[in-house]
């Protein structure tokens, strides 16, 4: 089911991958593309207005990008770049190429965000957040050497970056290195302390290391200095479901989708825990929305097809799964663990599940209580590699 263990998946990369040049409240995003766009119309076509229509262009792309209008935002990147290589800017045709490769991350087309990365630094070597970004898609790629080589650039240009160390201490994690995530993310939280992403890895990597008690005052910190940070409370979501204080987990996970209606993943962990609660209509409802928002997830599908068996109807669950598959390959070891188990590939799960265990991608507790992984529990193999609990 939801798996909150699964780290590069997880939306953790921090507010510099979410920058946005001209921040609003999300209430207000509306309202300021309405007020760029006039301010865009007023000024005249010459060269004279050019920097500011540039100006204009780079701030309007990043609310579009922020709205998730992925084309608006394409579209106005690019007729920004047009206007600062018609200025022989290359600052500004690097924040260009930059904007483009976050907007290409977020629609998983990640050849051309690494093109976009790669032409930002070579427009401008000092692009600190161009080296993040770099560092965000090999991490998405499974390319651990490769991430951590673009963080460590980003911190040789700024050693007091705290995304760059916070971005380091996530592949550790994600390579099961947790002495060096634990320490990249306090050194993070020493050059940033109102940060709260990376008490958030902190707190993840205390979770996946069974510090239950060190991982939740982590999430309750974090919750304190940023509040309107639904990242905390999906964290606390996971961490409650990992311990089966159910209730909390649904609390968690809502509060997590009130204050970020678009949360793929909280939807997703709210399914989990009312499939784990026998509510299956409750956890359809959660899951469909949650593979509205990231339809390229293959343990989504695998999610629906097991909820959609507890309520009988096999032939829908058969279609989901049969659509996933050619998502599987992208997926993380123990993802695959769980949609073959859902599929009924017993000896291929068995194999994805032992990798990811030996990979330290995922505690032996959860995988014990894993929904997804029910058809493996009454094979003796399946219980040797969890454990007893």
């Amino acid at each position: 089911m939801n798996e909150p263990f699964e780290h590069a998946a997880a939306p953790d990369r921090g507010p510099l991958w979410r920058e946005v040049e001209d921040p609003a409240p999300a209430e207000n995003t509306q309202a300021k593309i309405a007020s760029l766009q006039a301010r865009l119309s007023a000024l005249a076509s010459g060269e004279d207005d050019l920097p500011a229509r540039a100006a204009l262009l780079c701030a309007l792309a990043s609310l579009y990008w922020v709205q998730a209008d992925y084309a608006a935002a394409e579209q106005t990147w690019k007729q920004g770049l047009e206007a600062g290589q018609r200025l022989n800017d290359a600052s500004l045709q690097a924040r260009c190429h930059k904007g483009l490769g976050n907007v290409y991350v977020d629609l998983s087309r990640y050849k051309n965000a690494l093109a976009a990365y790669r032409r930002a630094i070579e427009l401008d070597p000092q692009f600190t957040y161009a080296y993040n970004g770099l560092g965000n898609v090999y991490r998405d790629l499974g390319l651990c050497d490769e991430a951590l080589s673009a963080y460590r650039q980003a911190v040789a240009l700024d050693a007091q970056d705290a995304y760059s160390h916070h971005g380091m201490g996530n592949v550790y994690r994600d390579l099961g290195l947790y002495d060096e995530a634990l320490a990249a993310y306090q050194r993070a939280i020493q050059c940033n302390p109102r940060d709260v992403y990376p008490y958030t890895g902190l707190a993840n990597a205390y979770r996946d290391l069974g510090r239950c008690d060190e991982a939740l005052l982590t999430y309750q910190h974090a919750a304190e200095l940023d509040p309107q940070f639904a990242g905390s409370y999906y964290g606390m979501g996971n961490l409650y479901q990992y311990l089966r204080r159910y209730e909390e987990a649904l609390a968690a996970y809502q509060r997590a989708i009130v204050l970020e209606p678009r949360f793929a993943y909280a939807y997703s962990g709210l399914g989990s825990v009312c499939y784990e609660l026998g509510r299956y209509a409750e956890a359809l409802e959660a899951l469909e929305k949650a593979l509205e928002l990231a339809p390229e997830s293959a343990i989504l599908y695998a999610s629906l097809a097991a909820t959609l068996r507890q309520l009988g109807r096999e032939a829908e669950a058969d279609d989901y799964l049969a659509e996933a598959r050619p998502l599987v390959e992208r997926c993380s070891a123990y993802q695959r663990a769980c949609f073959f188990a859902v599929a009924g590939d017993l000896e291929a799960a068995l194999l994805a599940l032992k990798t990811a265990l030996d990979r330290k991608l995922v505690p032996h507790a959860w995988a014990r209580h894993d929904p997804d992984l029910a058809a493996l529990r009454d094979d003796l193999r399946f219980r040797v590699l969890v454990g007893k609990g």
